[in-house]
């Protein structure tokens, strides 16, 4: 699975910086206001599990394009390494 550059960049943000932005924000403050401590808990661990699994999808995104750049280079190489010899390649050197 491979990510365009746009999506990639919306989930990294969302993934590394909002979501676990807003999981301590919201045990930061949810308590100041009275709510119940094991909904804020409840929160907080499903927003950091859903950070989890955003960067999960970045990842595998993340290795299958290295792993596709990895064999077109290889590929490139390959034909490089095969090219047709010239005749002038073959003369003896007598």
């Amino acid at each position: 699975m491979t990510l365009n550059n746009k999506v990639y960049d919306v989930l990294k943000w969302v993934g590394l910086i909002f979501c676990p932005a807003l999981a301590v924000l919201l045990a930061t403050v949810l308590p100041v206001w009275g709510v119940d401590a094991g909904l804020i808990k409840a929160l907080v661990i499903t927003i950091n599990a859903i950070g989890v699994f955003i960067g999960a999808l970045i990842g595998v995104s993340q290795a299958t394009l290295a792993r596709a750049d990895a064999l077109e280079e290889y590929y490139e190489t390959e034909t490089e390494d095969e090219a047709p010899v010239e005749p002038s390649d073959l003369e003896s050197e007598v």
